[in-house]
């Protein structure tokens, strides 16, 4: 099993919580090969982005790939894109697993267990945005 990584944008946070995690499972830092694209290309499907498409490239049938958010990995613009990649996948055994940053980690097997992590990911990022326009701007008693 080979464990790959994927950072959209390069982050040494995320590189070394992404390190940890395969500490973790017995996997040495020197055997996590990393993809690595740059921020504007956030708008491209991961397949056609210069690191997500060498990516598609080396996995191979019972690989791990390991990521830090699926917002970066797979662009809101391209759901079908999303769904399609997830079941590839975990039709070819294929490890997907997301790693949070408190060091606590899940594995997605479907589009349904990505979608429900989406949906809660927006929902907690709605509600941070909504405390931070509640202290920049606070209404009048």
């Amino acid at each position: 099993m080979n464990t790959f990584a994927y950072l959209l944008p390069e982050n040494s946070d995320d590189r070394t919580r992404l390190l940890r995690y395969a500490n973790g499972v017995d996997v040495p830092p020197t055997e996590v090969r990393f993809f690595i694209d740059k921020a504007d290309t956030l708008k491209t499907p991961i397949s056609k982005r210069p690191g997500g498409s060498r990516l598609f490239e080396e996995l191979q049938p019972g690989d791990r790939i390991i990521f830090t958010d699926t917002d970066h990995f797979f662009s809101k613009l391209y759901p079908l894109d999303f769904h399609e990649l997830i079941s590839k996948w975990s039709s070819k055994n294929i490890e997907v697993v997301v790693v949070y940053p408190d060091g606590t980690f899940s594995f997605f097997t479907d589009p349904e267990s990505i979608d429900l992590f989406r949906n809660a990911v927006e929902t907690a990022g709605n509600m941070v945005m909504a405390k931070i326009k509640e202290a920049l701007c606070p209404t009048e008693q």
